[in-house]
């Protein structure tokens, strides 16, 4: 793999290119010569030579001729040397030239190829009708590195990966940087598809090894999508296309992989494309409309709240899951938009709720890097009459990680207007006993794997019995989630858990108290009669 001149050269075959504009020169010396011999025919002057030649006899005749071999002997000189600087000057305008087109092909920064270098190779490979495989590589936990070291360093670790990709690739692969932190290496006469799997694997794994940046050791990694032409005729844009798609998947399943390219994965994208677009036309219709499902207290039985869960009622499709448009709302920033619409729906069926019926809302991580995140939730609640101290926002612990911070100043504002805030999913995510204690949690949500495994896992029902224990030490409610079956609800009501969600209470509906399942007409359960009573013996204790 060859690399691209230094970026001084740059500079240098400028400097080259201003300086052969000399060779106008000798071609205007060459039109100036004919123009005066064309003159010279015109107007008789060799003639007129002759004639003054013939009044001054009186001149010695050695002088003259001298005098004549003198000025042709530099006329010759001249000339010769003229054309020689203008070949010369012609040479180094063509070097310039291919210098510069050489750079045209080539990333500054890394030297590799670039895009328009790779298109080239595409086409070549495709109309060579030879196999060939195109691996687009992505890399993994790179952006950190920009945002905490600068993209001077970031800049470097572009450097050292490109030097490690062209130590691992063998020759007749072409690497190429595409862009930004993505690079692409292009494979040519292959037999098979599989074939790429092996220099897949070889550049995962060295990227895998840390990098030593000055005094820094960056680890990142990499995430593959491999398309092939092998077994049929592809165009360089079609592989392209293949190859961005298998990557996304590979993404999207965890990083750290490669993926090849299968056709049910291009309508899978082909079907997201569609329901992006359509999705800010579905926000602004009301199409993605709020769902309850109960919140109910073990000790008694008693519904006490419900969480809004976001449904997309589509008029062709039918109903979507959050799982598929809630990853579509984020990225489209659409999820603020979403959010507020769903509260504003909710605080209108809630009118006609108990006085102290609580509304439980999901928060995105995106959404608490909103600064203003507050005033437009106290605004809609304003708006409809909706007390703050009858909302619970719900965040997941991964919300915390990127900025914790502005998360702590938001969920802050909220509290201090009257807000209860729950930590969801406790126990899957990053937290940390640190933003426990940093940030003004009322309710910790126990994760509904460990629920779902409560019976028939010891392990599962050690860590529940840990989080309901740490809850009480910190003064916090712990809540259930994914509570299926009596049974569940009896044994989290015995471990001292306060409340609880699920289906055995009541699936999502589009009517809170319509969505109330067993718990709302079962009387309260031997266990949960128990339960209320150790709590009323604790409290009086205390």
């Amino acid at each position: 793999m060859s690399r691209a001149p230094d970026e001084g050269i740059l500079k240098e075959a400028g400097a080259e290119v201003r300086s052969s504009v000399n060779w106008r020169g000798g071609l205007l010396l060459i039109l100036v010569s004919a123009a005066a011999m064309t003159v010279s025919a015109r107007y008789h002057l060799f003639l007129r030579l002759g004639d003054f030649a013939r009044s001054h006899r009186e001149l010695p005749t050695e002088q003259m001729f001298s005098v004549l071999i003198v000025s042709a002997v530099l006329g010759f000189v001249l000339v010769v040397r003229r054309s020689r600087a203008l070949s010369r000057e012609l040479r180094l305008r063509r070097e310039a030239e291919d210098r510069i087109r050489v750079m045209a092909l080539h990333d500054p920064l890394t030297g590799l190829a670039n895009r328009r270098k790779m298109h080239e190779a595409l086409v070549q490979a495709v109309a060579s009708r030879r196999g060939a495989a195109l691996l687009m590589l992505d890399l993994d936990r790179f952006k950190p590195i920009n945002d905490l070291h600068g993209h001077g360093v970031g800049d470097k670790v572009l450097k050292a990966v490109a030097d490690r990709l062209i130590e691992v690739v063998r020759d007749g692969e072409l690497v190429a940087r595409m862009g930004g932190d993505e690079f692409a290496v292009l494979l040519t006469d292959i037999d098979s598809p599989e074939v790429a799997a092996r220099p897949a694997r070889r550049i995962l794994q060295a990227l895998e090894q840390p990098f030593q940046i000055d005094q820094l050791e960056c680890q990142i990694g990499g995430t593959i999508g491999v398309a092939s032409t092998c077994n049929e005729k592809l165009d360089p844009e079609t592989l392209v296309h293949r190859a961005d798609v298998a990557l996304y998947r590979a993404k999207r399943e965890g990083r750290g992989q490669f993926r090849f390219f299968e056709e049910e994965m291009d309508r899978q994208v082909r079907t997201r494309a569609r329901l992006e677009l359509e999705f800010r036309h579905a926000v602004a219709q009301g199409q993605v409309a709020p769902y309850y499902q109960p919140l109910v207290e073990l000790a008694t039985g008693q519904v006490r709240g419900f969480e809004v869960l976001a449904r997309w009622l589509h008029p062709t499709d039918g109903m979507i899951m959050p799982d598929v448009f809630i990853p579509i709302a984020e990225d489209t920033g659409l999820i603020g938009e979403m959010t507020l619409s769903l509260l504003r729906q909710a605080c209108i069926d809630a009118q006609g709720w108990p006085a102290d019926t609580m509304l439980s809302l999901n928060i995105s991580p995106v959404q608490l890097r909103d600064k203003l995140l507050p005033d437009r939730l106290l605004g809609v609640l304003a708006a409809h009459g909706f007390s703050p101290n009858r909302l619970e926002v719900e965040i997941t612990e991964n919300a915390l990680v990127s900025d914790f911070a502005a998360a702590k100043e938001i969920l802050s504002v909220l509290k201090s207007h009257g807000v209860q805030i729950a930590l969801d999913d406790f126990g899957t995510g990053y937290s940390t006993l640190h933003h426990l204690r940093e940030l003004p949690f009322d309710k910790l949500k126990i994760d509904r794997s460990f629920i779902l495994s409560l019976d028939e896992n010891e392990d599962s029902r050690k860590i529940v019995d840990a989080i309901i224990s740490l809850g009480h030490s910190l003064g916090l409610t712990t809540i259930a989630e994914g509570v299926e079956d009596l049974q569940s609800a009896e044994r989290l009501a015995e471990l001292g858990c306060e409340m609880a969600q699920g289906y055995w209470f009541g699936v999502p509906k589009p009517e809170a108290y319509g969505a109330l399942g067993a718990a709302s007409v079962a009387p309260p359960t031997a266990a949960t009669l128990a339960f209320a009573e150790t709590r009323r013996a604790r409290s009086s204790a205390r």
